[in-house]
């Protein structure tokens, strides 16, 4: 061969590998591609965002769970084939559609919903995985095709269909690839079996970690149909009937739903009323009879049991519910009702709970208090007075945790013996939490004084979602009025307050009396709850239905997504 001849031959072969090379690395869906690692990236993510199996790409790259990544380097990603990453059955999301956020989602969930991945859900929208989203927002899904897309939920890898139990539960030897956002609690309700089975089947814990992309195994659940989601159909469930729990169930709302009592459910169940209950979690329903009345004497609803109006009956203790409003619903005295059931005012109640209704004209028996010749100093009683000051009168202050009268009076620019004679005190009076105080003529509140003064009065009301007052509050609902006693316009919701005002570094700063305080209490990067800051140390909220709004200690700083400040 001429010397010609073999640079030409060389230059072919060159030109081949080159060509083989590039088709390697850029070719078709179902060859390798490469990723490169950026900061904050872990295995799972990774994964996850590219919508392939953990456990094909560790093996891919010889890696383990355990091996240590760097921004820069290259991973090889195995093919995902034709699947256009999960489209739901019903053809996936149109091109162009848009999405509003609602409580509760998350970046991950949206696109599992929408049969998107979730990469391809960020680049819509200029997002990133850790990007923070609200309810109210618009997301654009982007296109997913226009064929029937594929009934699969995940990667080739062998996701569930179409990532749920369509009805008769999983079928045997399935398996479900982990999806950001997932639990193993929502993993097992969403196939329709017990979180006990799921945990069984692949060798877990309840406290487990699963990661984006891990493969589970979803037990076989059987041909029949199964538990279709726990609910009771009827007029009460039947004798040995069980219940699987879902998200946001608590004892109380099954008992009631089910028409048993709350005493019974956790007798059942050999719980308590403080016992944690997860998704996925079975709870025996104890028997009510066939005939779907009560049993005891409590109604379904809520309602009062027995006949007449004059004899003694019993109540099912609902949502929203408070002593008084069932003392005057049923025309009886708070003091009758709360003998009746041996409580106090400040006891707690629970949807679910049955209490004795006392029959009408029934007066509580006599206290056992000892005569009024107690030990109490006479006249230095340290509640202030009920007539305003010869002074004139001032301004009302509600006193807060942590405050003493010098406090009070330095705070307002006033002289202590000015303050203790508007109120009759002594400079050793106690005043507590709570007591409403008169400060001397001239003396004027400062905007915080009026916010905390509001909030601090609602104290004891009950909680009711989307209220804002008189005789109901939600979290948000609480710091809209407060502030509204001063013209300050909050938006009624947690998140978007959390926009409002100017951020404070509450790990470097202490906190001041009249900061809004955020969390996300259930972790999914959704700010939904927010209460006032009373001091550096106490704030008042207004929590959930099972707790009015209440005075307590301020959380962890671990606990707490942000600090914003109005004033």
């Amino acid at each position: 061969m001429t010397r010609l001849g073999r640079l030409l031959a060389i230059s072919l072969i060159a030109t081949t590998a080159l060509t083989g090379t590039i088709a390697a690395v850029s070719g078709s869906a179902s060859a390798a591609d490469t990723y490169v690692v950026r900061s904050g990236d872990s295995l799972g993510v990774i994964a996850a965002r590219l919508d392939v199996a953990l456990d094909d790409l560790l093996r891919l790259n010889n890696l383990t769970v355990r091996s240590v990544i760097h921004p820069g380097q290259r991973l090889l990603v195995p093919g995902t084939g034709g699947s256009s990453g999960g489209g739901s059955t019903g053809g996936g999301s149109r091109a162009g559609t848009t999405y509003v956020v609602k409580a509760g989602d998350s970046l991950g969930r949206i696109a599992q919903r929408h049969g998107v991945t979730l990469t391809a859900l960020l680049q819509a929208n200029n997002l990133r995985a850790t990007s923070l989203i609200v309810p109210g927002q618009q997301l654009t899904i982007p296109g997913t095709g226009t064929g029937g897309g594929s009934t699969g939920g995940g990667s080739t890898g062998g996701g569930s269909t179409a990532g749920g139990s369509t009805g008769g539960g999983s079928r045997a030897g399935t398996t479900y690839v982990v999806k950001a956002g997932d639990s193993l609690g929502r993993i097992a309700q969403r196939h329709g079996v017990t979180l006990t089975a799921l945990l069984q089947a692949n060798n877990l814990r309840a406290t487990s970690l699963i990661l984006p992309g891990q493969q589970l195994t979803i037990p076989g659940t059987g041909t029949g149909g199964g538990s279709t989601g726990g609910g009771s159909t009827g007029g009460g469930s039947r004798p040995g009937s069980t219940y699987v729990v879902k998200a946001g169930d608590s004892l109380g709302r099954i008992a009631q739903r089910h028409g048993v009592t709350l005493a019974a459910l956790l007798q059942a169940n050999n719980l308590r009323a403080t016992s944690l209950i997860v998704p996925g979690q079975q709870l025996t329903i104890p028997g009510t009879g066939t005939g779907g009345g009560s049993t005891g004497g409590g109604s379904t609803g809520g309602g009062t049991s027995g006949g007449g109006t004059g004899a003694a009956t019993t109540y099912v203790v609902r949502s929203g519910d408070f002593f008084a409003r069932i003392a005057a619903n049923h025309g009886v005295t708070l003091a009758a009702l709360l003998a009746a059931n041996q409580m106090t005012a400040n006891s707690l109640i629970v949807p679910g709970q049955v209490l004795r209704i006392p029959a009408r004209g029934t007066t509580p028996p006599p206290t056992t208090r000892p005569p009024t010749t107690t030990t109490r100093p006479p006249t230095t009683t340290t509640r202030p007075p009920t007539t305003a000051p010869a002074s004139g009168g001032g301004p009302r202050y509600t006193v807060r945790p942590g405050d003493s009268l010098g406090l009070i009076a330095s705070q307002h620019g006033i002289e202590l013996r000015s303050l203790l004679a508007a109120n009759g005190m002594s400079s050793s009076s106690l005043i507590v939490a709570g007591q409403v105080i008169n400060l001397p003529a001239g003396a004027k509140l400062n905007p915080i004084d009026r916010v905390l003064n509001y909030a601090i009065a609602q104290v004891g009301k009950p909680w009711r979602f989307f209220t804002r007052g008189p005789d109901y509050f939600d979290c948000s609902g609480l710091t809209t009025a407060a502030f509204a006693q001063i013209g300050v316009g909050l938006i009624h919701q947690s998140a978007h307050q959390a926009q409002q005002g100017r951020a404070v570094d509450f790990r470097t700063q202490p906190l001041r009396a009249g900061d809004l305080i955020f969390q996300d209490t259930d972790g999914d990067g959704i700010i939904n709850h927010v209460g006032i800051a009373l001091s550096p140390t106490t704030w008042v909220q207004a929590r959930s239905i099972r707790q009015a709004v209440s005075i307590g200690p301020i959380p962890s700083l671990n606990n707490i997504v942000a600090v914003r400040r109005i004033l």
